[in-house]
């Protein structure tokens, strides 16, 4: 597979069963997946992202905090992938809950 647009990333997550998207644009893609999700779903995010800025369990920099601070922050537990594609932020954004079942997946795309 190769994903070579954030329009792609956004339209191949959307086609893995999830179980609700919680906000979406042009921009802007919240979706709440199952654990069970989740390989697929990095799968895409590597494919366009490359490996993430920042992993689940490490710390995050000054840098990842500074792209994640308006779109809630990244914390210990939470991956960030990111690109900059022609001057334009790309972000993607994991958030696992604290249920263990799921997880909550922003990708966003700055102007």
């Amino acid at each position: 597979m190769s994903i070579d647009s954030i329009e792609e990333v956004m339209r191949s997550i959307k086609s893995i069963g999830h179980e609700e998207i919680r906000r979406e644009s042009k921009t802007y893609l919240e979706i709440v997946f199952n654990s069970e999700a989740m390989g697929k779903i990095k799968t895409i995010l590597e494919d366009y992202y490359g490996p993430a800025f920042k992993r689940a369990g490490a710390n995050s920099g000054r840098e990842a905090d500074k792209f994640c601070k308006e779109y809630g922050g990244i914390q210990k537990e939470q991956e960030l992938y990111y690109k900059n594609y022609q001057g334009v932020l790309q972000l993607a954004m994991i958030w696992p809950w604290h249920d263990g079942h799921r997880s909550t997946i922003k990708i966003i795309q700055t102007h």
